[in-house]
């Protein structure tokens, strides 16, 4: 076992000084090349690798100082978090996020390579670069496992929301009229996307998170802390209302999908009805843009119609002739729940 970390340290540190990290200056690279490598002993103890983590290794991330460097670090991921260690000098363990509540995903559109970011509510997307390309993919699967090992073990403990005498009210009284999942139509559902307005399961949650935050906030109704507008909201979208509208031009009802689908299929359909917006219902604006009928919408707090627009893509930060935008209406008029619907959706908060 020592000798095998010993050895991949050895090749991290080669890749390293072979100028691997296109971050790195030429006078930096020619600098590294030039330094003598030295294999460096670890000395353990155990007799085998800790079973609880899943994996380890080298990585990238960049400083949080006012410079955004980019350091190396040793990470780890055990259970349900990961972490990263400075240095063999300091090996005070510095948290990163809860699995449960994230996603991964490759980040393309940079100029550095093998690069992904780790999505968590609540969070900035948290950006590592691997060496190459295969350790970026190996890390990427261990977090996807990771995240569905939680969500396994979430799903076969008994639903903290719906446990008698310690939900929330308003929270019963949300899932005792979304008594389905409104994607799959599994029983007893108890998550939720709070900027879509539907109750959905586990297993639908996770699908929901991979879409992205811009598309859907997942939240666990039994794991997070929902503020009073956000369950408001929750309460007078819904299921029903939400899936009149995005299921509209759902014509069969073996198109639907059932509990027992296989995860591809469910993640087929998912991602048609809220990215792709397969079988949204039509809007007719008439000779009026969207943002006219997004102004009129707020203005007698008509949610369902507020909902379209921004399926549609309306611009929610656009002013009106008396300069004010959407979100300062629904201000002034004290409409809670069309107040946060258009923050969750990304109206600009002055």
């Amino acid at each position: 076992q020592v000798q095998r970390w010993n050895e991949k340290r050895i090749q991290l540190e080669s890749q390293l000084h072979s100028g691997a990290f296109p971050f790195l200056s030429k006078e930096r690279r020619m600098i590294n090349m030039s330094k003598p490598m030295e294999k460096v002993t670890v000395h353990s103890s155990r007799v085998g690798r800790d079973p609880s983590i899943i994996h380890e290794g080298y990585l990238y991330k960049k400083t949080s100082n006012v410079r955004k460097n980019w350091k190396r670090r040793w990470f780890v991921l055990r259970g349900d978090e990961l972490r990263y260690y400075r240095g063999w000098k300091d090996l005070v363990a510095h948290t990163v996020c809860d699995m449960l509540l994230c996603t991964v995903r490759q980040v393309k559109n940079t100029e550095l390579r093998c690069c992904f970011e780790i999505l968590s509510p609540n969070k900035r997307p948290y950006m590592l670069q691997a060496v190459n390309e295969n350790e970026m993919n190996m890390w990427m699967d261990a977090i996807r496992r990771a995240i569905e090992s939680q969500l396994v073990k979430q799903q076969q403990r008994p639903s903290i929301s719906r446990s008698s005498g310690k939900e929330d009210p308003e929270i019963a009284l949300l899932l005792a009229v979304n008594e389905r999942c409104a994607d799959c139509n599994a029983a007893n559902p108890d998550w939720v996307s709070i900027n879509l307005g539907v109750v959905i399961c586990i297993e639908c949650s996770g699908i929901h998170r991979s879409l992205g935050t811009h598309i859907s906030k997942v939240r666990s109704l039994g794991l997070d802390r929902l503020s009073r507008p956000q369950i408001q909201l929750l309460r007078r979208l819904g299921n029903s209302l939400i899936n009149s509208l995005y299921e509209y031009g759902v014509g069969d009802e073996n198109e639907k999908l059932e509990p027992a689908d296989p995860q591809s299929t469910k993640e087929k359909y998912i991602r048609r009805k809220y990215e792709e917006k397969a079988f949204m219902k039509p809007f007719h604006s008439g000779t009026d843009d969207l943002e006219s009928n997004l102004f009129r919408a707020v203005e007698c707090d008509d949610l369902e119609t507020v909902v379209l627009c921004i399926a549609k893509k309306a611009n929610l930060n656009v002013v009106n002739e008396a300069g004010m935008n959407a979100l300062q209406i629904t201000e002034a008029k004290e409409f809670v729940e069309c107040h946060e619907l258009l923050i969750l959706n990304g109206a600009e908060v002055s």
